[in-house]
């Protein structure tokens, strides 16, 4: 009895374990067969990835990144679109099945949820044209010529004066743009109007050196129409001598003549004057005139006129002047160095 039980359970092990094996081979070859079973269709050892189609379209002067075409996304990622407009365009909008059906924005985040059909729309920038107007004050020439000139918007220009009649010298521009520069530069944003002046006018400047003036005055710069004849004469002032001209006039001569034929610079040379000392003596009771003493800071070649008078029976004899004698009772002479003047009497 005790047997039979035993055959029983071991006969009943040996089917289960049969029909389980036949269930795990079945089951692994549906498996196989279809891999999202068993996982709601969602198995994530091994998934079956999703695509959707992506299509890119660019209308106007302009392209995007990626360039226009076609594109498979995985389902649900997020596509990074940037539209860039070529020179002269300007990008619009995005246009498709997006949310909201438009983005003006033009970097466009898509999230590809589902097929997506986009286009960028770019639009030709409008262009502005603006009058630059040039005039001449005087006479010479701009580049740009002279009259009105129509610009586009954000150009840059050089305008350039140039002096191209003699005795004529640019002086500056005026305007939205105010300079001595002969050539300046400027964007054309707005109408503008410039005007290059233009002067016959020659300046002489003249620099003292030392004391005196001249008779044009002193030291300064003295403007004159081009190719004016001028004289120009040194005048030295109390201790002083003129010397000479230096610079675009170069002369000892004084005064002098010159053509102003352009901007001109001299300077007037004054040197001090030697200044020495006379002693006058008086032997034998006179007197002379002037009185005897000592005088000092006189000008080398300054005349002087000396004079012996009879005095008190004392009776003129002769000068001694630096050991030279003069018989006359009145002399001139010429200081050019420390003199010596002595008047001799004697007693009648």
């Amino acid at each position: 009895m005790e047997k039979k039980k035993k055959k029983v359970i071991i006969t009943a092990l040996v089917i289960i374990l049969i029909v389980g094996a036949s269930l795990s081979v079945g089951i692994f070859a549906a498996i196989k067969l279809n891999p999202n079973l068993g996982n709601g269709g969602n198995n994530p050892y091994n998934p079956i990835p999703v695509n959707v189609k992506l299509t890119i379209n660019a209308v106007g002067n302009g392209t995007t990144s990626p360039v226009p075409g076609e594109y498979q996304r995985k389902k649900d990622e997020t596509t990074v679109l940037i539209a860039q407009p070529y020179p002269g365009s300007m990008f619009d909008h995005w246009a498709g099945n997006i949310k909201g059906g438009t983005a003006k924005e033009r970097i466009l985040f898509l999230n590809m949820s589902y097929d997506a059909d986009v286009t960028a729309y770019f639009r030709t920038i409008p262009i502005t044209n603006y009058t630059l107007s040039i005039n001449v004050d005087g006479q010479g020439t701009v580049i740009p010529g002279v009259g009105d000139h129509l610009y586009a918007a954000g150009t840059l220009l050089n305008l350039t004066a140039v002096e191209s009649v003699p005795g004529w010298k640019f002086q500056c521009w005026t305007g939205p743009i105010n300079s001595t520069e002969k050539t300046v530069s400027t964007f054309v944003f707005e109408d503008m109007n410039f005007t290059a002046h233009f002067t016959n006018r020659c300046s002489l400047t003249i620099i003292i050196d030392g004391e005196g003036i001249t008779n044009l005055g002193g030291s300064g710069t003295y403007e004159f129409i081009y190719s004016t004849e001028i004289t120009l004469a040194a005048i030295p002032l109390y201790g002083y001598r003129f010397d000479h001209f230096s610079g675009d006039i170069s002369s000892s001569a004084n005064p002098v003549t010159t053509v102003i034929d352009g901007d001109k610079t001299v300077t007037v040379h004054f040197v001090p004057i030697p200044k020495y000392t006379l002693t006058i003596k008086t032997y034998g009771g006179g007197i002379t005139a002037p009185p005897a003493g000592t005088y000092y800071d006189i000008l080398k070649g300054t005349t002087m006129t000396l004079s012996a008078i009879d005095f008190m029976g004392a009776k003129f004899q002769y000068w001694g002047v630096n050991g030279r004698a003069y018989f006359d009772r009145t002399i001139t002479i010429t200081i050019d160095s420390n003199t010596k003047a002595e008047a001799f009497f004697s007693m009648v």
